[in-house]
């Protein structure tokens, strides 16, 4: 599993917001997309938070939801893993892919999303509240 974002091609709209190519590869499935692109900063700091969630132990889920789109994963920590849930809602909630990965491995894949997502924007000068509450996160 591996979250991928591709920070040469993230950009700042004139409202401000980051926008970015972000999406999960599970295996021989990207969720929602290959190259789908998104509110990076505003993603990262709510994965953040969904993380802290998971790391309390088993039996905690949390949801981690994109932003553009009916879409999320659900992150469901069980004693031998954390089952992830690509769910989709167009018309009805739907779960199109799963896989079960280690609670290490989920943590240090959005943790280095957001590093990433951090690193990139501080490259281009951008600061936003977003990126002061996602920088939060990272300092804990």
């Amino acid at each position: 599993m591996q979250i991928c974002f591709d920070d040469s091609r993230l950009e700042q709209t004139e409202a401000g917001s980051i926008i970015g190519v972000v999406y999960f590869e599970l295996w021989t499935a990207q969720f929602p997309e290959s190259g789908w692109t998104d509110f990076v900063a505003v993603i990262a700091g709510w994965w953040m938070a969904a993380l802290q969630r998971l790391m309390s132990g088993p039996g905690t889920s949390a949801r981690l939801y994109f932003m553009d789109g009916p879409m999320w994963v659900v992150a469901s920590r069980k004693t031998t893993g954390v089952l992830l849930q690509c769910t989709e809602d167009r018309t009805r909630e739907l779960v199109v892919h799963e896989a079960v990965v280690s609670i290490a491995e989920l943590e240090a894949e959005i943790t280095r999303f957001a590093r990433r997502v951090v690193s990139a924007c501080a490259r281009r000068g951008i600061e936003t509240d977003d990126l002061r509450t996602l920088s939060a996160y990272l300092a804990r």
